[in-house]
């Protein structure tokens, strides 16, 4: 009987809290201003492709995918 009253107690706060509204307005939006022209914005400079290359791996490092042994599979593994 007793594990019935803590059931019953979070029912009834449940049900107690849910006719509650907020009834206040909700705020006022300014009006938009249209005096103002839109100006668009300027154009993005135009940056050459090869002006500030990204180093890549050295041959043999991690992420080299220059080998032909890597682009070909790599080398079939051996019979045991």
């Amino acid at each position: 009987m007793r594990a019935y009253v803590p059931i019953a107690l979070a029912f009834a706060l449940i049900f107690a809290g849910c006719g509650n509204r907020d009834d206040e307005p909700p705020a006022p939006v300014p009006p938009m201003k249209r005096d103002v022209p839109l100006v668009p914005a300027p154009p993005l400079p135009k940056v050459a492709p090869d002006a500030n290359p990204a180093p890549g791996p050295a041959p043999g490092q991690a992420n080299d995918h220059s080998n032909p042994a890597f682009k070909g599979g790599g080398l079939p593994e051996p019979k045991k």
